[in-house]
């Protein structure tokens, strides 16, 4: 496996829009140390230090400095959390999500309960014929996007009903 020199890491770098500030003695001298983590100015313009070229490369980790991310996703946390007639979006798409589960689990076996908002659960699920109050709890894990193997999840929680 070729290792990077220096002038590949800095090129890496600058290919995203970020800039090195490790020179290249210091670069030798972490080499030899074993050593891999760099400061860069990120391409939002504040630096980063200890920034991992192997995690920049993959995951995009040091693109962008630490408090330019936190200030993005809580843009985003305050897009997803505004209110939709009362209640937050994402109770909404719970909500919706729940509706979805009923309709393709046959109700006239099982007895769904809502849980009240703050549960460890998000709904309770029990067989109609079961004397005992044992419920099974269900956390709701919903999102906008579509998935094609959300029919393989069903048919999991299908098998699963079905050993209670």
């Amino acid at each position: 496996m070729k290792k990077n020199s220096y002038d590949d890491i800095k090129s890496g770098f600058e290919q995203k829009g970020c800039k090195i500030l490790t020179t290249e003695d210091e670069f030798i001298i972490n080499k030899m140390n074993g050593q891999s983590k760099y400061n860069i100015i990120a391409s939002c313009g504040h630096q980063v230090d200890n920034c991992r070229y192997n995690m920049f490369k993959c995951r995009n980790t040091g693109l962008i400095c630490k408090s330019c991310t936190d200030q993005h996703r809580s843009k985003q946390n305050t897009e997803l959390n505004k209110n939709i007639n009362g209640n937050s979006y994402a109770l909404n798409i719970e909500f919706q999500s729940v509706k979805l589960l009923k309709k393709y689990i046959e109700t006239s076996v099982l007895e769904i309960k809502i849980s009240p908002e703050c549960c460890l659960a998000d709904l309770c699920i029990k067989d109609v014929n079961c004397v005992n109050n044992k419920w099974l709890p269900i956390q709701l894990k919903s999102t906008t996007k579509a998935h094609d193997n959300i029919y393989i999840h069903l048919v999991w929680l299908k098998i699963i009903l079905i050993w209670l």
